[in-house]
């Protein structure tokens, strides 16, 4: 089975910072259960985490929150 976010279509109109964290977190050795998580998110909130993490949230505790938020 291939997982989604290694299509390159899961990306096409994707906020450009969402598309480099999910591109990054689907290379091989890279990513493991947090970019999974990140990459089950929809879009709004995709981009709402990146952001978070700009201002200086750490990932675990924004995308836990975020996939709680959207029942990921």
């Amino acid at each position: 089975m291939v997982r989604r976010q290694a299509v390159p279509e899961f990306w096409i109109s994707r906020d450009a910072r969402v598309a480099e964290q999910l591109w990054w977190g689907a290379q091989e050795g890279r990513g493991g259960e947090l970019a999974d998580l990140f990459a089950a998110l929809p879009p709004q909130a995709m981009v709402e985490a990146v952001d978070r993490r700009r201002g200086g949230e750490q990932w675990p505790a924004v995308l836990e929150e975020l996939a709680h938020r959207y029942g990921v």
